[in-house]
């Protein structure tokens, strides 16, 4: 699979790949397909029209006048990894029961016990946020209630495939999960399968726009080109896969564009993760083009504490989310690069360390707005006192290197070259 060219552009890294984030998410009403051409849809609730009638008509009833619910054959180990299902009450339970098996079976009209038709497009909404798997609804239906004596719901799905078509998709769903997984290491613990499958995840898909079937599962597992719900879903997917809890998201960002992302437990805590912005699209540099590592990822955003991700996301506000209070297993933290205090004589340390190591690249975070304006101001003879290491210590005479600043992340990478004239 080709692998999109990282481009220099003068811009920060994150925020120009905002601009190609997910116009479709908009609309959905949380739950449905985006579409933000329609300004009656507000993103306050699921994407199902509803509706009432009295008992006397016939609708779900046998002949002898029996209503035919919906079967309830759920495996409960499969809906134990389902966290919006772990949310509901009993009775929504019973009808996201309903609604699953109906859903994949392909059942053009689901008869629940649910007799409110609002409660029950609430739990559609649910379900479709939890089964990333199937990828054959977007997340709209249309739902009718049925009054006194017969309380029940009838559920028309709407379906992006015909039934007979199900079968293969599944296979095919399937069959990528497997190859994906194939060569994740199960010995590791849940912080190391949860890092791999996000690495993985960004150098298997690529962002593209309009890439068919981009709110789902498939187009990123299973075509590779997808959008940012796209990398959620197929995350999603493959964390149930290997039984680590996870949730999928969908909110607004910093500029208020609309996203999707997820959140996952590792041990007793929950940590955010956002796949599609791991991938750098865009880095800004000092001067002159730079070819970036073709392998080059963003950890900002791997299972990151809510105070760390609030600046630049926003869930909606009817997600029923767990707290991430949690920042032991934020990245920079690990490898000894997130900077509480400014100290340049360390970051140069620090530096010139990655440079006798033949690094592609330093990185450093920093805690608060603050420490990022004094290493902005202090990066001129940060840099140029590094580079000068660089050429003494290979015998240079000369080196080029390109930097990035991202304030909103507070991040600060030099990518080194290592290549230049001999010295005389």
């Amino acid at each position: 699979m080709a692998k999109r060219r990282h481009r220099r552009r003068r811009k920060r890294p994150l925020r120009a790949l905002l601009s190609l984030m997910l116009a479709l998410l908009a609309a959905y009403l949380v739950f449905g397909e985006f579409d933000e051409s329609d300004p009656a849809q507000n993103g306050s609730g699921a994407d199902s029209s509803t509706a009432s009638q009295t008992a006397d008509e016939n609708n779900g009833l046998s002949e002898n006048g029996a209503t035919q619910f919906q079967a309830e054959n759920t495996d409960e180990e499969e809906l134990a990894k389902r966290y919006y299902y772990s949310q509901l009450d009993e009775n929504r339970q019973m009808i996201y029961r309903e609604l699953v098996q109906g859903i994949a079976e392909h059942q053009e009209t689901i008869i629940t016990k649910g007799g409110d038709p609002d409660v029950t497009a609430e739990v559609y909404g649910w379900v479709y946020m939890d089964y990333p798997e199937y990828c054959w609804i977007n997340g709209a239906s249309h739902v009718t209630g049925y009054g006194e004596p017969k309380n029940y719901c009838e559920v028309v799905p709407e379906y992006t495939i015909f039934a007979e078509e199900i079968t293969g998709r599944q296979t095919q769903v399937k069959g990528a999960g497997n190859d994906f997984l194939s060569d994740i290491d199960r010995s590791m613990d849940d912080y190391g399968k949860i890092k791999a499958v996000f690495e993985k995840c960004i150098r298997q898909i690529d962002y593209v726009k309009d890439a068919p079937e981009n709110q789902t599962l498939y187009s990123g597992l299973v075509n590779g080109q997808t959008v940012c719900a796209g990398y959620a879903r197929t995350f999603q997917y493959l964390m149930n896969r290997l039984d680590i809890p996870v949730i999928y998201v969908t909110g607004t960002t910093d500029t208020g564009e609309a996203h999707g992302w997820n959140i996952v437990k590792c041990g007793d805590n929950y940590y955010n993760v956002d796949v599609t912005w791991g991938d750098p699209v865009f880095a800004e540099g000092e001067s002159g083009e730079y070819n970036l590592p073709d392998d080059l990822i963003y950890y900002d955003f791997l299972c990151v504490s809510d105070a760390e991700f609030s600046d630049t996301h926003q869930a909606d506000a009817n997600l029923p989310l767990p707290a991430c209070n949690a920042d032991d297993l934020e990245y920079y933290r690990q490898i000894g690069r997130y900077m509480d205090t400014f100290d340049a004589t360390q970051i140069l340390w620090e530096m010139e360390t990655d440079i006798e190591e033949t690094k592609e690249y330093s990185e450093f975070k920093f805690a608060t707005d603050d420490l990022m304006a004094q290493v902005m101001e202090a990066r001129p003879e940060l840099l140029d006192k590094a580079s000068g290491y660089l050429c003494s210590y290979y015998g240079l005479g000369s080196v080029k290197y390109t930097y990035s600043e991202d304030t909103a992340t507070r991040k600060l990478m030099v990518f080194w070259q290592y290549k230049g004239e001999p010295s005389e």
